[in-house]
């Protein structure tokens, strides 16, 4: 069986493992809630806002293999209408909560956290899904970022952030865990402290609320044969 992980699960889980998160002892990455004996870590609750997903129908142009009936060789470049898109933005809600054994520990990680989210924010290599203990996984080669001195150098990111042609060999493809996951418009609260010292032993605890906006299509091909002209989005919801 497949199992689909909700989008900012997968999304912050992928950011908390590149970020190396590091103590005097290991750091787990839990995407279940709670912890139970597994501190220090990190642990998440993905959770719907309860608001209604925004559902939009539209119809997507391109052009036709050769191989298609319906191909003219002396008009390569002229788009049909091929696909049909069912688009679905969600309101959604995770919650990261940072366990640990100590306040100092406690304040590490919640550092360590919020650095990592704004290494995504700002295109850092170290965020790139390519990136993989140095090697960029479009070359399997050292990744640029690391090498190459260019106008991103100070932000260590990808020189070569604008070449989308495959064909090109400075095509590097770099991209971070909230595209991967279909995530935008995310939103990171300040931390909220929900230490329990009354009780034995003492336990430090830390919660950060994260708001997003999810994007998703589903897919189905159309027949050129019944093209439309009208380019617009369809609110079908």
């Amino acid at each position: 069986m497949q199992f689909y992980p909700n989008p900012a699960t997968k999304c912050f889980y992928n950011i908390l493992k590149h970020a190396n998160l590091t103590l005097d002892v290991p750091v787990k990455i839990l995407t279940e809630y709670p912890p139970e004996e597994a501190i220090p870590c990190v642990s998440m609750i993905d959770t719907p806002s309860g608001i209604m997903p925004d559902k939009r129908i539209y119809y997507r142009y391109g052009t036709l293999p050769e191989t298609h009936p319906f191909y003219d060789p002396d008009n390569p470049d002229v788009e049909y209408l091929v696909e049909k898109v069912l688009r679905t933005t969600s309101h959604g809600v995770i919650t990261l909560h940072v366990h640990a054994n100590s306040k100092d520990e406690k304040d590490s990680l919640v550092f360590q956290v919020n650095r990592a989210i704004d290494m995504a924010f700002q295109g850092n290599y170290h965020q790139c899904m390519n990136y993989k203990d140095g090697i960029c996984s479009t070359t399997d080669k050292t990744c640029d970022a690391t090498t190459v001195v260019n106008t991103y150098s100070y932000s260590e990111m990808c020189p070569y952030l604008d070449i989308e042609d495959i064909t090109n060999p400075k095509y590097r493809n770099p991209y971070d865990a909230f595209y991967d996951a279909g995530l935008r418009a995310v939103e990171v609260q300040l931390p909220q402290s929900m230490d329990e010292l009354m009780v034995t032993p003492e336990v430090y605890h830390s919660s950060i609320m994260i708001t997003y906006l999810s994007d998703h299509e589903y897919v189905t091909p159309t027949s050129p044969a019944f093209a439309f002209k009208d380019k617009s989005t369809t609110d079908v919801f």
